[in-house]
């Protein structure tokens, strides 16, 4: 797909992009600063300390965690991404015994895995437990916060 000329648009690191979207859209509008972190193939974050200007990725998943502890995908030992990553909870479950289905992508095999961890109950459906909502505390100029 070509965009015309005068259309805008950028290229940037997945996290830094995911992070702006939350300020501009998602759970971080309002606030003034957060940090969001992204779970996948790797681990990243985006640290927003300006809610207009752009935000700064890190490479939060080459960070030591562990001295001499598992190979991460960098070639590193004991990265946060040898454990936190897509690829290293897949092989940590293949470790104990899961199996995912055979030929699956990422995503998919993800999905068995939870699906082993949290089984349905004979006619309930699955559902994994539910995050706690993320809540700000009201500010001072909200309609609804004692003065």
């Amino acid at each position: 797909m070509e965009l015309p000329a005068s259309v805008p648009y950028w290229i940037d690191n997945g996290a830094k992009t995911l992070g702006q979207a939350e300020m501009w859209f998602g759970a971080g509008r309002g606030a003034r600063s957060a940090v969001v972190v992204l779970f996948g193939s790797g681990v990243g974050a985006c640290v927003v300390t300006d809610p207009t200007g752009p935000g700064r990725a890190v490479e939060w998943g080459h960070l030591k965690v562990r001295v001499r502890g598992r190979r991460c995908r960098c070639g590193a030992l004991g990265c946060l991404e040898a454990y936190a990553g897509a690829e290293a909870l897949l092989e940590r479950w293949r470790e104990a015994g899961g199996r995912p289905p055979e030929g699956a992508d990422e995503e998919t095999a993800l999905t068995a895995m939870l699906a082993a961890a949290y089984p349905a109950e004979a006619g309930t459906p699955r559902t994994p437990p539910r995050s706690p909502s993320w809540r700000r505390p009201p500010s001072s100029s909200a309609p609804d916060s004692p003065t």
